[in-house]
């Protein structure tokens, strides 16, 4: 798995839903990444890399299998995975 932003504990960038589960933070060819799950609505990984609105990606979970492998969604979703 990539380099985690482990020694931070919390997320790098302001994101302000609040059903949306902080998974961790990772480093992909030197840009960061917040992971997150959120069930509201269709159920998404979401990464951010900015905390500017609109700052973020979403993969809906359905779409996984097709699409799960490319970065950043793979390091998040096992992320996800691990806990």
């Amino acid at each position: 798995m990539k380099d985690l932003v482990e020694s931070q504990g919390h997320p790098v960038f302001d994101h302000r839903c609040q059903k949306c589960n902080y998974l961790g933070s990772t480093i992909i060819d030197g840009e960061v990444y917040d992971g997150y799950f959120c069930e509201n609505g269709i159920p998404s990984y979401l990464v951010r890399y900015s905390s500017e609105e609109g700052a973020y990606l979403s993969l809906p979970d359905y779409l996984t299998p097709a699409l799960g492998n490319f970065e950043p969604y793979k390091t998040i979703i096992g992320l996800h995975n691990l806990g």
